[in-house]
């Protein structure tokens, strides 16, 4: 009887085990699969389309490049202390000034960069920046 309980015991062990090792090594595929997904800041994409072009693929096109470039931008741009003449000539116009501010809209700017990340994504993620005396004092991604 005991002999029967030691062998469930074990292959219960070794199927917990297995299952657990999978999903580590699927969580570590994800995360090399993002890694490698990164791509260089480029200012004229991030812009996205300037022939006028409103489509709805081409724009969530813009915003997907826009989350892929964000940590290179990031990392090549020091934002906090731009002028606003700086932050649109680099990244263009916000999409939604004021969005997540009771301030005046002109205090912060807003750059979608498409629906959030998981697995239902009804929010968007957003690049915010915040003035002060038309500098840029806080860079933070933002959800709708």
């Amino acid at each position: 009887m005991a002999e029967t309980g030691r062998k469930y015991f074990s292959v219960t062990f070794i199927i917990v085990f297995l299952v657990m090792l999978i999903l580590s090594l699927s969580c570590v595929g994800i995360m090399v699969l993002r890694c490698d997904n990164a791509q260089v800041f480029d200012s004229v994409a991030w812009k996205g389309p300037s022939d006028g072009t409103v489509l709805l693929s081409q724009t969530y096109k813009t915003y997907e490049a826009r989350k892929r470039m964000l940590p290179d931008l990031r990392r090549r741009y020091n934002l906090v202390g731009m002028s606003r003449n700086k932050i649109e000539h680099l990244l263009g116009k916000p999409e939604r000034p004021g969005l997540f501010s009771k301030e005046p809209a002109s205090l912060d700017w807003n750059y979608c960069l498409g629906p959030e990340e998981g697995f239902i994504s009804i929010d968007h993620e957003w690049l915010t920046l915040k003035f002060s005396s038309d500098k840029v004092t806080q860079v933070m991604v933002t959800s709708d």
